[in-house]
């Protein structure tokens, strides 16, 4: 599975912490990775600039 399918469930945990929103979308895009079973540093596969805006704006 790709991180992508993630992103929700991400989204979801991250939100729950204390998390700056200058580092909300770096914090989501590594932990689908890891709940995808890949590691932090972006690949072929996830090499791609995803925005993800802060909820608690």
């Amino acid at each position: 599975m790709n991180f992508e399918n993630y992103l929700q469930d991400a989204i979801a945990m991250i939100d729950s912490w204390e998390v700056a929103d200058s580092d909300f979308a770096n914090a989501v895009n590594d932990q689908a990775r890891l709940m995808a079973g890949l590691g932090l540093e972006p690949t072929e596969q996830t090499d791609f600039d995803i925005s993800i805006p802060s909820p608690h704006q």
